[in-house]
């Protein structure tokens, strides 16, 4: 059984059997990304080190109740998390679009609710249990839906937009559904531009200019050194 007492520090998550053990299944084009381009549904997006979604799911242990992630897609970041014995409710906010765009040029596969949901059934062998919401996560509707529906969350990973605002504005409806002890991860940390339009963006500017990220510890970066893809933080 895991120890849920630990704090989450990046020794602890780097040092952990499920870092090794999961990182093939976190590669492009080997396991669950292979796995879902060979059925067909779409691909997952992940590399490692994703795999520290999953080992801080397990380091939170039965503490993590509550799962909010913030861009879908096809659904394989929740799959991933899903591999966690501990049971969570997990909720995934997407437009489901691939930035305004109807079908993923990387996989040709049409990017759609119903296919995200397809996909997370047929692999949440464990039981948990999750929502869809097909929102714009920046709407004032969906905060107030989330803060009477749900409250707050135990940890949450936010996959969006990648621009600046959007990414801003993010963080801002993960603070105000956070609670001290609360992880967040961030995605595509040292992204330069958006995905479709290479501009100014900068996922990493957004957060680190963020005027509610002294309410964080900052645990880590994860990644190849000066192109980390995580960044994970915990409310305190």
């Amino acid at each position: 059984m895991i120890d849920t007492t630990k704090n989450i520090t990046y020794e602890n998550i780097v040092n952990h059997e499920i870092f090794e053990k999961y990182k093939e299944y976190c590669t492009r084009g080997k396991g669950l990304d292979k796995l879902l381009r060979e059925n067909g549904t779409g691909r997952f997006c992940g590399n490692d080190p994703t795999q520290v979604l999953l080992v801080i799911k397990e380091l939170l242990g039965v503490k993590c109740k509550k799962v909010l992630e913030i861009g879908v897609l096809h659904g394989g970041s929740m799959i991933l998390l899903q591999n966690s014995d501990y049971k969570s409710d997990f909720v995934g906010l997407d437009c489901f679009t691939y930035y305004g765009l109807n079908k993923d040029p990387h996989s040709n596969v049409i990017v759609s609710k119903e296919n995200a949901e397809k996909n997370i059934k047929k692999f949440n062998k464990k039981g948990h249990t999750f929502t869809l919401i097909e929102c714009n996560s920046q709407s004032k509707e969906i905060e107030k839906k989330l803060i009477e529906e749900y409250n707050n969350f135990d940890l949450i990973f936010i996959d969006g937009d990648h621009s600046f605002e959007g990414c801003q504005k993010d963080f801002t409806l993960a603070v105000k559904l956070s609670h001290p002890g609360t992880i967040i991860v961030f995605d595509n940390f040292s992204c330069l531009g958006s995905i479709v339009k290479k501009n100014d963006l900068n996922v990493k500017k957004a957060v680190m200019e963020h005027p509610s990220l002294n309410l964080f510890r900052q645990v880590g970066k994860f990644g190849k050194k000066g192109k980390e893809d995580l960044f994970v933080i915990e409310k305190i």
